[in-house]
């Protein structure tokens, strides 16, 4: 059955869960195994009726583990052009915690906690890169005509001065970048953060070409790494390395299996112009570990900031075992009052199972250990606080003693 509502068609979906409690909250997923048997392609428009017969949300079709992704709680909010004004409330947001002309890369859409579920728009200077979760988020965000209009006329209506706007589809092999509006970027393009200088490929780099959720995580290594041998850690293009060199480090390496990464990193230290040491370590992290520690190497400051251990909750005993066994290594090769600055991006081991990690190295290590700080996404990586899996991002800070 479908209903005419705020002037566009919207099928229904019921219920057979009581889930009213999580929406209320905020949670902006409703799972498939809560909802009765329904029709419909990913990408449409329901309205979700709860087992009483109430209408308890609007959202779209998912076509996976995700049922539903809830876009609106009444049909009013869908009046107008509700794209069109969450994409600027949105970029209103953001300017009011970025100074742009020192830092010209950020994320601009997070998705579900600017009620844009699915949907992800980074800005790298004069370049925009739009993300999907999965075809739900593509099609709704790019039908035309319907409660939302397309993102991206949103997206070059709300600033007009980019010239081009890149879509990225699917990952690894499957992957797909392509220009939808403008112009055709450069192989490179050198962004600025907090004035640091950083080189970015927006067509094969990750995620949409850097890791822009850490940029607070970087400037908080570089106002710490003063005179300190700092070891970056699955350091991909060397945001945390360049970042250190400019905090006056004395010397800095960065290790990563991505051998064209590395490159980005050396590139990056240049551009900054940086003369103190930087080696680079085309090698997998554990077994550099292992070796470094058998030369009896040490070092004043450590990032860990892997890639996700976890993509699955199925993956999490062993992402446990992974995150411990790189804590215990890079605790051991500290100097007294060295600090270790441990991240994880996997949304699956939330916070607390991320610090029973460090507790439970910290078991196996006979030293000093302290917590110093811990934080999460920036201001431009927004989360709900009814929404637990958007709250993936964890940086503990720990100092060593003796």
């Amino acid at each position: 059955m479908r209903t005419e509502s705020a002037g566009f068609p919207l099928g229904k979906v019921r219920l057979k869960k009581d889930v009213r409690a999580s929406i209320d909250a905020g949670h902006p997923w409703i799972y498939r195994d809560a909802l009765q048997a329904s029709q419909g392609e990913p990408g449409e428009l329901v309205e979700i009726i709860d087992r009483d017969g109430s209408l308890l949300a609007i959202g779209y079709l998912d076509d996976g583990v995700i049922g539903v992704r809830i876009v609106a709680r009444k049909r009013r909010e869908l009046e107008g052009d509700v794209m069109l004004r969450r994409v600027q409330a949105a970029l209103a947001q953001r300017s009011a915690f970025i100074d742009r002309t020192q830092t010209t890369a950020f994320r601009w859409v997070n998705g579900e906690a600017d009620q844009l579920p699915g949907v992800n728009v980074d800005v790298y200077g004069s370049w925009a890169v739009v993300r999907f979760d999965g075809l739900g988020a593509e099609r709704w965000a790019s039908a035309a005509g319907s409660a939302a209009s397309s993102i991206v006329p949103c997206i070059v209506k709300t600033m007009p001065e980019l010239r081009g706007v890149l879509l990225r589809k699917g990952r690894g092999e499957t992957k797909e970048v392509r220009v939808v509006h403008g112009e055709e970027p450069p192989a490179l393009v050198v962004i600025e953060e907090h004035g640091m200088k950083l080189h970015a490929d927006l067509r094969h780099g990750q995620k949409t070409g850097l890791f822009l959720d850490h940029r607070e995580s970087r400037k908080r290594v570089r106002d710490i790494a003063k005179g300190r041998s700092v070891l970056n850690l699955y350091g991909y293009t060397g945001g945390f390395s360049i970042a250190a060199g400019l905090g006056g480090a004395r010397e800095v390496s960065t290790v990563d299996v991505a051998k064209e990464a590395l490159l980005l990193a050396e590139k990056s230290w240049a551009e900054n112009g940086l003369t103190q040491k930087h080696t680079t370590h085309v090698e997998d992290v554990p077994k550099f570990l292992e070796r470094v520690r058998e030369e009896g190497k040490s070092y004043d400051l450590i990032v860990g900031d892997p890639p996700s251990f976890a993509p699955n909750e199925a993956a999490v005993p062993n992402a446990m075992r992974a995150y411990r066994s790189l804590h215990r290594a890079c605790l051991r090769l500290l100097r007294p009052g060295g600090i270790y600055l441990a991240a994880s991006c996997s949304s699956h081991v939330d916070r607390e199972r991320f610090d029973r990690t460090i507790r439970e190295a910290v078991e196996k290590v006979p030293r000093h250990v302290r917590v110093l700080e811990r934080w999460g996404g920036a201001a431009d990586h927004p989360r709900l606080p009814g929404f637990p899996e958007g709250d993936y991002l964890k940086n503990v800070l720990l100092s060593v003693g003796d």
